[in-house]
């Protein structure tokens, strides 16, 4: 892959979020702490989620659609109603972007707990060869469940579908050269565009603080 300073800072961002996370979990754990409180299901106002989605889970679909480790940052506005986003990653990290969506839940007593209705839009660039680059759109709908595995810690599950724009970029090196010295930049030589609807699936962990 190629070593795009967009793409770096995607990188840099989805290594980053789990410690933005946990700091903010830290601060909020001496806040209650001081206040000589202690976190309770009303107080969970934000998460941490880590998972994996895709078009399928199986790893030999191509560069756009296998399966990306994707890491969110989640937040409470209303009851019922958050928002989130974050870095991905595809699994060989030649595929690089990020995403930005909402959930409502549906029926549940405690935050980011239960059957939840989502959408969410993303973007992914990736390297097909040495000389050709392509960039993927999506929107997605999808409902799931997040099921508590203790007090903090949930496992989530969703599926739905996807609308995607895929466009490819094909370049030509120069061919020009004069004494193994070659000049001029690269060339383009097509650019090519695929839209498509697909299925969509994700699983992962969410940490509540």
């Amino acid at each position: 892959m190629k070593c795009h300073p967009h793409r770096l800072g995607l990188l840099a961002g989805l290594l980053a979020t789990p410690l933005v996370a946990l700091a903010q979990d830290d601060t909020s754990s001496r806040t209650h702490h001081r206040q000589g409180t202690q976190s309770g299901p009303a107080s969970w106002l934000a998460a941490l989620n880590i998972g994996i989605r895709g078009h399928s889970l199986g790893v030999d679909e191509g560069l756009a659609k296998t399966p990306a480790l994707t890491v969110n940052m989640e937040q409470q506005l209303l009851p019922h109603f958050t928002v989130y986003g974050g870095p991905h990653a595809g699994l060989d990290f030649n595929a690089i972007g990020f995403q930005v969506g909402s959930r409502f839940f549906l029926s549940s007593e405690q935050t980011f707990h239960g059957f939840f209705m989502s959408a969410q839009a993303s973007y992914t660039a990736f390297e097909v060869d040495s000389n050709t680059d392509a960039t993927r759109k999506s929107l997605a709908g999808l409902v799931g469940y997040a099921h508590p595995l203790g007090n903090r810690w949930l496992v989530t599950l969703g599926a739905g579908a996807q609308s995607t724009h895929t466009r490819t970029e094909t370049v030509r090196p120069p061919t020009l050269c004069l004494f193994g010295f070659c000049s001029g930049s690269d060339i383009l030589d097509k650019v090519e565009h695929e839209k498509a609807v697909e299925p969509l699936v994700q699983m992962g962990a969410t940490f509540r603080f």
